[in-house]
């Protein structure tokens, strides 16, 4: 009986390692920015930082939204963040794109399911060795971004996978759209229906962008292999295996192929590959894909050389939705907690609402808290007063809401409205704190992070509240692992207080180096362009990279 091989794949994926960020605004280059856990941005007015730290929301609510092009530059009341538009957004120097980079490493385990003809269902382990799941992917997405006319499109898709890269060339100037693999092996694109049902790449997740179809790829590939009549009467003789030689037809050379270019892209040989799946067990083996194998293993170096590269093609175009499912996710779990938060009201006005979020403003703080379990609520001003000496209540009186703080050292409750403007200004960033770090739980391996992009949440703060909400960010990275839950905190700050925290944190043991980067903005003024550096702590908790005088400039 002969079979048809899907894919299953599941993934782990830990969090966004670096992200680069080409001709936005003063941004002409950011080259790779690590992102640790816990990522400071630093650098004087107006150089940058903001830019990079609302990239993070600007993306999210692109995704989250149908849109009429890549990027929604400046959405309804309820978007994050205001761009403008692409021309407003691109770099001033002339420059007609911008490019997006993301990196990240993946962790892949794969099984697949046999599909016999009549539409049954058997499980069976892939025919390769599976233990390259144990293996991680390094993966780099680039996603170039130009305008044509009035109409922004994506111009470019580059994404390297391990050592494989694939660069699909989409711009109207090309003359033909083209995939380009490993630098060397250059595609067609089709843009015409073929008399076979035509190859696609599934539509994408994001970015509303649309691979054309790789028809005339595969079409080569299967005459390569003597997809012909006159090569299945050939294997007809030679082979033992009758009924799969009969079988012999487009959609099986792509599917083979595709699972050879799955193993190409995750490390394997090709020496690896033929000797493991025409020596292993005979009862193990497909014989359709040892046909595929024996002539490949044939062909001159050049023309299996060429063939291979095909099936790296047919490889990427099983693991891309899955690189576009991970960005999807992390970017759609981005929140947001902008410089300017709503100053406290003395009385709210009730409404049955069910609040999820707590809004980047912290607009509808009141509302959230109301809506809290008396538990949850108890175990949210456990932690406002173990880290930070104050506790947070809600009233209710009638057909309104007032919130109440108590200090731990005081007499009773106030309302919010009477402690100053300190309070309705870190309690945003404290609740989404408490929120994405002690209340979601994942089962263990779901890695996909939970990012939380931070404006200046030292505005209003006296030194040592600084350094209590610095010790939160610490402690909610470590609790949210305890809930099986990565944490991935991007902080733009001007605090001298936040950065030395980090630093003595580091330097008595509680925290790793690696827990923490800084990132340096430095603009210059003569090219209107940014320098982005990376600074790191040593483990001593000193910063390697740092510009002399920069918190206390000479004269």
């Amino acid at each position: 009986m002969a079979y048809n091989w899907e894919e299953i794949s599941v993934r782990e994926v830990v969090l966004l390692e670096k992200i680069r960020i080409q001709n936005v605004r003063s941004l002409k280059d950011t080259g790779d920015v690590p992102l640790s856990p816990i990522t400071l941005l630093v650098g004087e007015n107006s150089s940058g930082k903001s830019t990079f730290l609302r990239t993070f929301p600007l993306l999210r609510q692109s995704i989250s939204k149908r849109t009429d092009g890549p990027i929604l530059w400046a959405g309804d009341v309820d978007d994050y963040v205001d761009f403008g538009s692409f021309d407003e957004t691109v770099t001033n120097d002339g420059s007609t794109d911008m490019t997006f980079s993301f990196s990240f490493e993946a962790t892949t385990s794969r099984k697949y399911i046999m599909r016999s003809p009549n539409g049954r269902m058997a499980r069976q382990e892939f025919p390769f060795p599976m233990d390259i799941g144990a293996l991680p992917d390094h993966i780099t997405y680039s996603i170039t971004i130009s305008r044509a006319g009035m109409r922004e499109h994506v111009s470019k898709l580059h994404v390297t996978y391990n050592n494989a890269t694939f660069t699909f060339n989409l711009s109207p100037q090309h003359k033909r759209p083209n995939v380009i693999v490993d630098g060397s092996y250059d595609y067609p694109l089709s843009q015409k229906e073929d008399a076979r049902a035509p190859i696609y790449f599934p539509v994408s997740r994001i970015f509303e962008y649309d691979l054309p179809n790789i028809t005339r790829t595969f079409n080569e590939l299967f005459s390569l292999l003597g997809g012909d009549d006159k090569a299945r009467a050939e294997y007809q003789q030679e082979d033992d295996e009758d009924d799969f030689a009969l079988d012999y037809d487009y959609r099986r050379v792509v599917t083979i192929c595709q699972m050879i270019g799955v193993c190409l892209l995750t490390g394997l040989s090709w020496d690896e590959i033929q000797a493991h799946a025409i020596f292993k067990g005979k009862e193990d083996k497909d014989p359709f894909l040892t046909i595929i194998i024996r002539k490949l293993g044939n062909f001159s170096s050049g023309k299996r050389s060429d063939a291979l590269a095909s099936c790296k093609l047919a490889g990427f175009r099983a693991v891309l939705p899955y690189i576009e499912d991970y960005l999807s996710a992390y970017f759609r779990q981005v929140h947001y907690i902008a410089p300017l938060r709503a100053t406290a009201e003395r009385y709210y006005r009730l409404r049955n609402l069910s609040i999820d979020e707590v809004d980047y403003q912290g607009k509808n703080l009141a509302m959230f808290l109301n809506g809290l379990t008396r538990s949850k609520l108890q175990s949210f001003q456990s932690w406002t007063r173990k880290y930070f000496g104050f506790e947070i209540d809600v009233k209710r009186d009638g057909g309104h809401i007032s919130v109440q703080v108590a200090l731990t050292n005081g007499n009773g409750f106030i309302n919010i409205s009477d402690t100053g403007f300190g309070y309705s200004q870190i309690l945003p960033i404290i609740t989404q704190l408490w929120v994405l770090s002690t209340s979601i739980r994942r089962p263990v391996g779901e890695a996909t992070p939970l990012v939380i992009a931070i404006e200046q949440p030292e505005l209003h703060l006296h030194p040592a509240l600084q350094a209590k909400l610095a010790n939160a960010f610490r402690a909610s990275i470590e609790l949210a692992k305890k809930n099986h839950c990565n944490l991935q905190l991007l902080i733009e700050t001007h605090s001298e207080t936040i950065v030395n925290f980090f630093g003595r944190a580091i330097a008595r043991k509680i925290m790793s180096p690696k827990d923490v980067s800084v990132v340096l903005f430095e603009k210059k003024r003569e090219q209107n362009q940014t320098e982005v550096r990376i600074s790191q702590y040593d483990e001593a908790g000193y910063l390697q990279n740092w510009p002399l005088g920069f918190f206390a400039p000479e004269e």
